[in-house]
């Protein structure tokens, strides 16, 4: 099966996109994989350093209609992040000849090959493969009214109060991380959905929430990862092992996370991690890079 890894970046997240790719080409499995780049703003310097490293590199124009929002303050909030938003669903236009397409958000980076396996597989029989923001560790599972209520309030922007009232409770299937087939019919569902949320909101959650509902509505095959496979470290900061020089779920029994996926201020935050088997700390940011393992840790 063809496969391909598809990304997007605009010049702000460059340092994160050549990090995932990185991250990508390092690991034997992925040396010879194929990966689009949707370039939405990157400078000269560095497009031509992706370009050394990918297949596909592609500017993409605009994927959804904005001209319900065609003024001069709604045009000057379509910076270049809308862009690759619009883009997800249209990955099979600007990428034609695969099989399947799996999505990696450029502030993610791959630290388990497995987790590409997983999305392969997930994917291969026709169902959207994705992870859902679940977990044991992360904040929101212990408020669960507060987020049932913010969820109501997202779809209700979107898609109207029935859809809200409908989904408000279901899992967020989050799409920085997922795969497809190229014939999967999901593909122009969401694209509709998306198209339709922009209709009544310019909001860069359109996209997931798009994605939410058209996978509820149709009630539409997914195979659900678990939350190791796009870890939101926003959510819940990881723990990392020493001996196996991995990053870890935060609690026992301290899976490797697959994806590790930075969200929201983690990008460039230093964090102290905890250190499982010891009560020490170690003093980092949680990035790709080998240089990592020199830092000393500290203790707690």
């Amino acid at each position: 099966m063809k496969t391909i890894i598809c990304c997007a970046s605009e010049q702000r997240f460059a340092f994160l996109l050549k990090e995932l790719i990185a991250s990508i080409r390092n690991k034997p499995e992925g040396r010879d994989i194929a990966i689009g780049v949707l370039d939405t703003g990157l400078e000269a310097e560095d497009r031509h350093i992706v370009e050394a490293q990918v297949q596909h590199i592609v500017a993409p124009g605009w994927d959804v209609d904005f001209s319900m929002h065609d003024t001069p303050e709604k045009k000057a909030t379509l910076y270049h992040g809308y862009k690759a938003m619009a883009s997800r669903p249209s990955l099979r236009k600007h990428f034609p000849g695969y099989d399947m397409y799996i999505w990696i958000d450029a502030d993610c980076w791959v630290q388990e090959w497995s987790t590409i396996d997983w999305l392969i597989e997930g994917a291969r029989g026709g169902a959207l493969c994705i992870s859902a923001e679940l977990d044991r560790a992360y904040d929101q599972m212990y408020d669960q009214g507060a987020m049932m209520i913010w969820m109501q309030s997202e779809y209700e922007k979107f898609h109207g109060p029935t859809i809200a009232r409908q989904f408000r409770c279901n899992p967020i299937l989050n799409t920085g991380v997922f795969a497809m087939r190229a014939d999967c019919a999901l593909w122009d569902i969401w694209q509709q959905s998306l198209q339709d949320g922009l209709t009544r909101t310019l909001d860069l959650y359109a996209e997931q929430l798009g994605l939410n509902k058209a996978v509820y509505a149709e009630d539409f095959p997914r195979n659900i990862l678990p939350a190791t496979s796009n870890w939101l470290v926003n959510k819940a900061l990881p723990s990392f092992d020493r001996e196996t020089k991995k990053f870890t779920e935060p609690n026992l029994p301290y899976r490797p996370l697959g994806i590790v996926h930075l969200s929201g201020k983690s990008k460039t935050t230093t964090h102290r991690i905890k250190m499982i088997r010891t009560n020490n700390r170690l003093e980092s940011h949680i990035r790709y890079d080998k240089g990592r393992l020199d830092q000393k840790d500290q203790d707690g």
